[in-house]
């Protein structure tokens, strides 16, 4: 299950909703893989197909691009492959392809707003999702 935040730039206003975490869908690497830039949904789906996944891990993650300046919901996956090599897919954006900056305690941090500029997001849990 995973956990809904408002998004709030306490400087100018600007809001947005967050679903982070997983829900039922995360057990299901195909759905997750569709999320992902084409070029990693690709690679993905192949470690599938030759059955070299021995567990993987989808999660939804407040980010930042810092070359499109978007504040964004992003799926990523960490996949262990069967000699215990670690992947991690979703880490880009998918409009530009910039390394994002993924927040994973997002209720520490203030965040720059895409709007404003300052660093004056801050999140509140506002329910849950499945």
């Amino acid at each position: 299950m995973g956990t809904m935040y408002s998004g709030f730039c306490e400087n100018c206003g600007y809001g947005k909703d967050f679903h982070v975490g997983g829900g039922f869908l995360s057990m299901n690497l195909t759905i997750n893989a569709n999320t992902l830039p084409e070029e990693e949904k690709e690679k993905l789906l192949a470690m599938e197909k030759r059955k070299e996944i021995k567990r993987f891990v989808a999660e939804n993650y407040v980010a930042t691009c810092s070359h499109c300046h978007t504040l964004m919901e992003k799926t990523v996956i960490d996949v262990e492959d069967i000699v215990d090599v670690q992947y991690t897919f979703g880490e880009h954006c998918n409009t530009c392809g910039n390394k994002l900056t993924i927040y994973k305690n997002i209720d520490r941090e203030k965040i720059e707003c895409p709007k404003c500029k300052s660093r004056s997001v801050s999140f509140s849990p506002i329910g849950n999702w499945d």
